[in-house]
C-alpha cells in the first residue's frame, strides 16, 4: 500500500514502512490515534475535520431587501470581548446613519446586535468607515464619517470625523455620544477613510485619515482626554503625486507609546492619466512615518513600498 493509500485509510505505521521516516511515521500514527478518540469522522475513508462554526455577530432584520448588506468591517478583541462595526446599508432607510456594532463577551460565540450608533443631534448622519480600538483600561473607541449641517456657518455640510467612547457595565456595553475629532467642508475638504488606535501607555488616541482636496492628504488627530476632546490635526503627507491619490492610512501603537502610520501614495491603477490627459504607467507607493513623543511631531515621510 503506498503511503497516500495507508494515510487515507487510517492506516498504522508498520504500513508506511520504507516511504517515509520512522519519525514521520510515528507522527501521522500519534495523529490518527488522537483523531480517533475525539471522534472526527472519516468521509470515503478519509478524515473529515470541520472547520470552525460560522457565528453572525448582527441580526438579519425580516425588513432587509436584496442587496441590503453590512460590510467594511472593524474588529477589536480583548481576551474574551470582542467589538465589531460595520456599515449597515439598511440604514439608508432611516436616511440618517448606516454605522452599526455588536459585541461578544465570551470569545465570539454569541453576539448582541447594537443596531445604529447613536447620533449627536437627530439632524447629524453617520456614513460608516468604522475602526475600533481599545486602551485595555475599559475605554473602547469607535470611529466614523460624520455629517453635520445644523449649527455650522457654512451652509454646506460638513463631512467629518467622530469618535464615540464606550465602557461595559455589567458586560454590556454603552457607547458615548460622538465627539467630532476633525471637520472638513467643501471649502476645506472633506474627510474620508478614518481608523484609529490606542495608546496602552497614555491612552492617548490617533485618528488618521484622508482629507480629499485638489491634491489630498493624509492628516492624523490626537486625544489625550479619552476622546472627549482632540487636538488640532497633523499634516503627514501633502506632497504632490502624479494622480494625486493618498488614501487607507492606517495608525498603529507601539509598546513604549510610539505612534506608527502608513497608507497609500500615489496610484491607484499602474495606468492613469497625468495632469495632460495622457495615459501613463505609475507605480503606487507606501508612506510612513512615526512619532516618538506621543503624537506631538512626526518624522518626515518615508516610502517603504516603491514597486
Amino acid at each position: 500500500m503506498g503511503a497516500r493509500a495507508a494515510i487515507a485509510n487510517g492506516g498504522d505505521a508498520s504500513e508506511l514502512g520504507g516511504l517515509i521516516s520512522g519519525e514521520a511515521a510515528d507522527a501521522i500514527q500519534h495523529y490518527f490515534a488522537e483523531t480517533k478518540a475525539l471522534g472526527i469522522p472519516k468521509r470515503n475513508g478519509t478524515l473529515f475535520v470541520p472547520g470552525p462554526v460560522n457565528v453572525r455577530a448582527n441580526l438579519q432584520p425580516s425588513t432587509d431587501r436584496v442587496g441590503e448588506t453590512q460590510s467594511e468591517i472593524a474588529i477589536c478583541v480583548l481576551g474574551d470581548t470582542v467589538v465589531i462595526g460595520w456599515n449597515d446599508s439598511q440604514g439608508f432607510l432611516a436616511g440618517n446613519t448606516i454605522s452599526s456594532a455588536g459585541y461578544s463577551t465570551n470569545g465570539g460565540a454569541t453576539f448582541t446586535d447594537m443596531g445604529n450608533m447613536p447620533l449627536a443631534l437627530p439632524t447629524d448622519q453617520a456614513f460608516g468607515d468604522p475602526g475600533i480600538d481599545t486602551d485595555e483600561k475599559g475605554n473602547w473607541y469607535y470611529n466614523q464619517i460624520y455629517t453635520r449641517t445644523t449649527g455650522n456657518p457654512d451652509p454646506t455640510p460638513e463631512q467629518n470625523i467622530a469618535v464615540h467612547r464606550g465602557v461595559f457595565t455589567a458586560g454590556v456595553l454603552a457607547w458615548g455620544t460622538p465627539v467630532q475629532a476633525s471637520i472638513g467642508t467643501s471649502a476645506t475638504g472633506n474627510l474620508d477613510k478614518c481608523l484609529l488606535a490606542c495608546d496602552r501607555v497614555t491612552g492617548n488616541v490617533y485618528v488618521s485619515y484622508t482629507r480629499f482636496t485638489a491634491n489630498p492628504q493624509i492628516e492624523i488627530v490626537r486625544s489625550t482626554t479619552n476622546g472627549a476632546t482632540w487636538g488640532a490635526a497633523t499634516i503627514l503627507d501633502a506632497g504632490v503625486t502624479p494622480t494625486s491619490s493618498k488614501q487607507a492610512a492606517r495608525p498603529y501603537c507601539g509598546p513604549g507609546g510610539e505612534v506608527y502610520v502608513v497608507w497609500e501614495k500615489g496610484a491607484n491603477s499602474i495606468f492613469c492619466p497625468d495632469g495632460a490627459g495622457n495615459i501613463v504607467s505609475f507605480n503606487a507607493q507606501i508612506g510612513f512615518t512615526r512619532s516618538l513623543n506621543f503624537g506631538v511631531s512626526y518624522d518626515p515621510v518615508s516610502i517603504i513600498g516603491n514597486p
